[in-house]
């Protein structure tokens, strides 16, 4: 999902325009008909432009070039007479100095969005009478509309998916002002293409506010999509008697099910037995936990070293460490202990044990979501504590009005400051709060309100004149935002989601191509035909996407293990022939052949040296992309029974390193023995060195997102 502030969608370019000089002499082509040149424009003349416009195509001598449009400022001596101040024409691009234009992506707009758009032509542009005659291109067009000249359309009677010529198009039927050029007789008004492609969008202005916007037909969102913008909000500004306010750009979001109750608990307890997905640790209040006794093994040396409440971790965040028994324990961090929820701590460890278990992302109740319920008809949005029976609701209530008092008590009343101190404060309580799904009467809907008009009514007969204003201010931004009631199927009652909370539950995980770090540093992605000369490699001529070592004997058993092997069984390794049959399988048989060079070092190469750090205690049991990257590019380049990784971390207690250390480390080591390392290839050494330093930092980056690697 992507927001933005209104003024983004609608940004002027008059930040982007700026005054430069010329550095070669060039041909000053007309903006009206650009294949026509004006004269020379000498070096050192200076023109104004806007550094953020897309160039233009044009054939000029035969052959086509890029084009930009500018308004001349000052022509240089010895320019032609016929290039005047304030002329605008086209100048090549390679006159240009360099970084002068930034290309900048414009945001993507709001699908639904009814906009008026005004724009630009790239280049001439064919206008038609009809809708139907600019489809079908069976008669001429009726002018041609010339390049940068306006143009206005209406986004909702854009017709989109328009075949022709073979190309997919959307055309709309466009206004042209009267300063607007036209290589042929002017019109106001016709049918063309409307592409960004061969329109530049200077600005889309919606058409629509302060109402519900209907859909006539369901819009799909796709991952990525742009659904909205941030309005400005208003506020009272201080001292409130003035009707002064003060404003700023945000969105208030609503994300709800209109389902029962019923039905939403089958989600919750997940009815359905889904599996996929991201897994979780769960552990409920009184846990036994565990801590190393320094020896390989854990144990529980208290009674009271238990969970203080339920916990929910991300497998994937839990170092797994195997006892000398071969028992797995999750090590978890930051958790409180005891009845009196000491803590937190960070040497806790878990077992799969009692009811400690692994959950899925879509068992929602076992991660702690739980629903309340307001039993309320006549709801005024104010929070009725003793209408909501849920006891979770109930003793978070306490626990937020009882913030800032000594001794935990409140006074049966929220406030704006007792809510932003327990959110920002009490890391679990947020953590609660936000697991809740709420039922109860929207305030967003016409009869609830009434009653919240009713009761600010009620208000405005106790208060001094300052705080009516600033109450009824509060009551036109509510009845101006009312929307449930206007959309058919909404009830008055929905059930509520806090919308962070919930993304970050249903997110899909994004799964990292095993591998593509070594890939990157070995062939930088040339392809499965790629082969190296081996100059200066002690390793000889190196082959595929992670460059199998010729004199080192792994392209030999790379063809052994093959399906193409019988190619290559009466070639000599590395001989003419045979690379020529290397590459003509990479040709005809690109995607296989990739696969089956990743397949090999996997299986090979990459489980070889997992399996390696396992034996001494190395255990990386989870599914975080930067360490396996790391395992598989130091595999592949220094061979599967490499003990570099070892020797990286000797004397160190990998389990309380994190992957950033772990990675610096390994990296790090690489960098400082270059030379003992790689003894035999001392012309490669600088580049080597470059390379651990380099690869660090693309590791590194990788570890702070949330990519992982499937299955292996």
């Amino acid at each position: 999902m992507h927001l933005a502030d209104y003024r983004t969608y609608t940004a002027d370019t008059a930040q982007s325009v700026k005054t430069i000089t010329i550095t070669k002499d060039t041909n000053a082509r007309d903006a009206a008909a650009i294949a026509n040149v004006i004269g020379t424009l000498k070096q050192g003349s200076t023109v104004q432009l806007d550094s953020q416009q897309s160039p233009i195509q044009a054939t000029a001598r035969g052959r086509r070039y890029h084009f930009y449009l500018v308004t001349v400022q000052m022509p240089a001596a010895d320019s032609a007479p016929t290039v005047t101040t304030g002329m605008r024409v086209y100048l090549y691009a390679g006159c240009f100095p360099a970084d002068t234009f930034t290309a900048v992506e414009k945001p993507k707009l709001p699908g639904y969005w009814k906009a008026t758009v005004t724009g630009k032509s790239k280049e001439p542009m064919r206008i038609y009478d009809s809708k139907a005659h600019c489809m079908q291109r069976n008669v001429p067009p009726v002018t041609v509309l010339n390049p940068e000249q306006p143009c206005t359309f209406q986004t909702e009677k854009i017709i989109k998916n328009v075949a022709i010529k073979g190309k997919s198009h959307s055309i709309a039927k466009c206004q042209f002002p009267a300063s607007a050029t036209f290589r042929g007789d002017p019109i106001s008004s016709g049918w063309m293409i409307v592409d960004e492609s061969q329109v530049t969008w200077e600005r889309v202005e919606p058409t629509e506010f302060d109402s519900i916007v209907k859909f006539t037909e369901p819009m799909p969102i796709a991952a990525g999509d742009p659904i909205g913008l941030m309005g400005i909000w208003e506020s009272p500004e201080p001292p409130f008697i003035t009707g002064m306010t003060k404003t700023r750009h945000q969105m208030h979001i609503e994300l709800f099910t209109t389902d029962d109750k019923t039905a939403l608990e089958a989600f919750l307890s997940n009815s359905a037995g889904l599996t996929t997905g991201k897994k979780y640790l769960k552990v409920p209040k009184g846990s036994q936990l565990y801590s190393s006794d320094g020896h390989g093994n854990f144990v529980n040396p208290d009674p009271l070293l238990n969970a203080a409440r339920d916990y929910v971790f991300e497998e994937s965040a839990c170092r797994q460490v195997k006892d000398t028994a071969g028992t797995v324990f999750y090590h978890l961090k930051g958790i409180k202990t005891g009845e009196a929820a000491t803590g937190p701590v960070d040497f806790a460890h878990v077992k799969l044990e009692g009811n400690i278990k692994l959950v899925t992302q879509h068992d929602w109740q076992a991660l702690g979501f739980t629903t309340i319920e307001e039993t309320n008809d006549d709801s005024d949005g104010y929070i009725n504590p003793e209408k909501i029976t849920s006891p979770l609701f109930q003793d978070i209530f306490k626990r937020v009005d009882g913030i800032n008092s000594r001794n935990g008590q409140g006074d049966g009343v929220l406030t704006g400051t007792e809510i932003r101190n327990a959110l920002q404060q009490d890391k679990e309580l947020r953590s609660d709060l936000y697991k809740m799904i709420a039922g109860h009467p929207s305030e967003w809907h016409q009869a609830t309100q009434n009653n919240m008009k009713a009761h600010a009514d009620e208000q405005n007969t106790d208060n001094a004149e300052e705080y009516k204003n600033t109450n009824q201010f509060e009551v036109e931004r509510f009845l101006q935002c009312e929307f449930v009631s206007q959309i058919e199927g909404l009830t008055q009652k929905l059930w509520h989601f806090h919308p962070v909370q919930l993304i970050s539950i249903i997110k899909n995980i994004r799964y990292w191509p095993l591998g593509k770090t070594s890939e990157y540093f070995e062939s930088g992605g040339r392809g499965p035909g790629t082969i190296s000369s081996g100059n200066g490699d002690h390793g000889g001529a190196s082959y595929g996407i992670y460059q199998l070592s010729s004199r080192m004997g792994k392209l030999q058993e790379y063809i052994n293990y093959s399906k193409f092997k019988e190619n290559f069984d009466t070639l000599d390794l590395c001989s003419e022939s045979f690379n020529l049959m290397w590459k003509k399988i990479a040709r005809e048989y690109a995607d296989e052949f990739k696969e089956e060079q990743h397949n090999f070092i996997r299986n090979t190469t990459y489980k070889t040296q997992i399996n390696i750090l396992s034996e001494k205690g190395v255990l990386i049991n989870h599914k975080r992309a930067a360490i396996h990257d790391m395992v598989w590019s130091t595999s592949v380049q220094m061979g599967q029974n490499t003990k570099l990784i070892l020797r990286a971390l000797e004397n160190k207690n990998v389990n309380t390193l994190n992957d950033v250390e772990i990675i610096s480390l390994v990296q790090d080591y690489k960098a400082d023995n270059v030379e003992s390392i790689f003894r035999s290839s001392p012309t490669l050494w600088d580049s080597l060195r470059s390379r651990a330093v380099t690869e660090k930092e693309r590791l590194i980056y990788l570890a702070s997102t949330d990519y992982m690697i499937e299955d292996l």
